[in-house]
């Protein structure tokens, strides 16, 4: 007869009542570290090399990159202006407030330097300023440049035009970015704009709208242009506040700005708002997906990111 084995029964170890504390302990504190990995990764965060794992697979190339274009895109005399077959331009006239001067149905101006000196002449007066500001020129053609070249030549001399005129192709007021400003008066007389007297506050609030001194007194060795009190550029925020702040041309920004990655980026705070910078080769731009940004080539090298948190 088959000897008949007993079925062997598996015991059940039961965890003494004392160990429960600890335990519920434990898993609150699993709960709060898988809670702060979530929250690091939240939509409107800037991403990091640390935060997104080695691979970086939520970092994409933005559509329509341009190098040639950005409120960022350094023109000078060895940097020339790529002409685009299409330019977005706003006639000043036509979209200026009531708060200032402009000389005349041709005076144009890129949309975010638009906007941006409406508030500025809006703010000035309701400081106390008053509506003698006149804006005298925006963008420029090639063929108008040329003809601003030649005329100074031939009324200063070669040499003073090159010193104080941008060569054809190679001026600011190609980008629709730079604008130049005077004074008129009531009375029909008028004055260069200096920045000076009652009109410090323009000059020293310039960069709380996105402005900068373009070409600055203790510049010139640097931008290769005499000083010009008149002549003002939109780079954005919070770009012209880091230049204010720190002393710098737009040369000098766009070299400060090289020696930072999207793993590395510039932090700054500008007016309660923070936001992250970094420079991108122009064969690798990489934003991060799921925040805001906005993107400028710097028209040599590659382009800037600017994160907003």
């Amino acid at each position: 007869m088959a000897t008949k084995y007993a079925p062997r029964h598996r015991h059940r170890r039961v965890l003494p009542l004392r160990f429960l504390p600890a335990i519920c302990a434990l898993c609150l504190l699993l709960g709060f570290l898988l809670g702060r990995g979530v929250q690091a990764l939240s939509v409107g965060d800037p991403l990091s090399a640390e935060t997104m794992g080695a691979d970086a697979k939520d970092w994409v190339r933005p559509e329509g990159a341009c190098l040639t274009s950005g409120t960022l895109i350094l023109v000078s005399n060895e940097v020339p202006f790529s002409f685009p077959e299409e330019q977005a331009l706003c006639t000043v006239l036509e979209e200026k407030n009531d708060c200032y001067l402009v000389r005349d149905s041709t005076v144009q101006l890129a949309p975010e330097a638009m906007e941006a000196l409406n508030q500025w002449m809006e703010d000035f007066l309701a400081q106390g300023g008053s509506k003698t500001v006149n804006v005298v020129a925006g963008h420029r053609t090639e063929a108008f440049q040329q003809h601003l070249f030649d005329q100074s030549a031939d009324r200063n001399g070669l040499e003073h035009a090159q010193h104080y005129v941008a060569l054809p192709g190679r001026s600011e007021h190609h980008t629709g970015y730079a604008l130049d400003l005077s004074l008129y008066f009531s009375d029909g007389t008028s004055a260069d704009f200096d920045g000076t007297g009652s009109y410090a506050w323009l000059a020293q609030h310039a960069a709380d709208y996105g402005f900068v001194l373009r070409y600055p007194a203790d510049k010139e060795s640097v931008t290769g242009i005499s000083y010009e009190s008149w002549h003002y550029r939109y780079v954005g925020r919070p770009h012209a506040r880091v230049m204010a702040d720190r002393g710098l041309c737009l040369e000098e920004y766009l070299d400060l700005l090289r020696q930072y990655s999207k793993d590395a980026p510039l932090s700054v705070t500008d007016d309660g708002r923070a936001y992250q910078v970094y420079f991108c080769p122009e064969n690798d731009p990489l934003v991060p997906a799921g925040n805001a940004y906005t993107l400028s080539g710097n028209n040599v090298d590659g382009f800037l990111v600017t994160l907003l948190s």
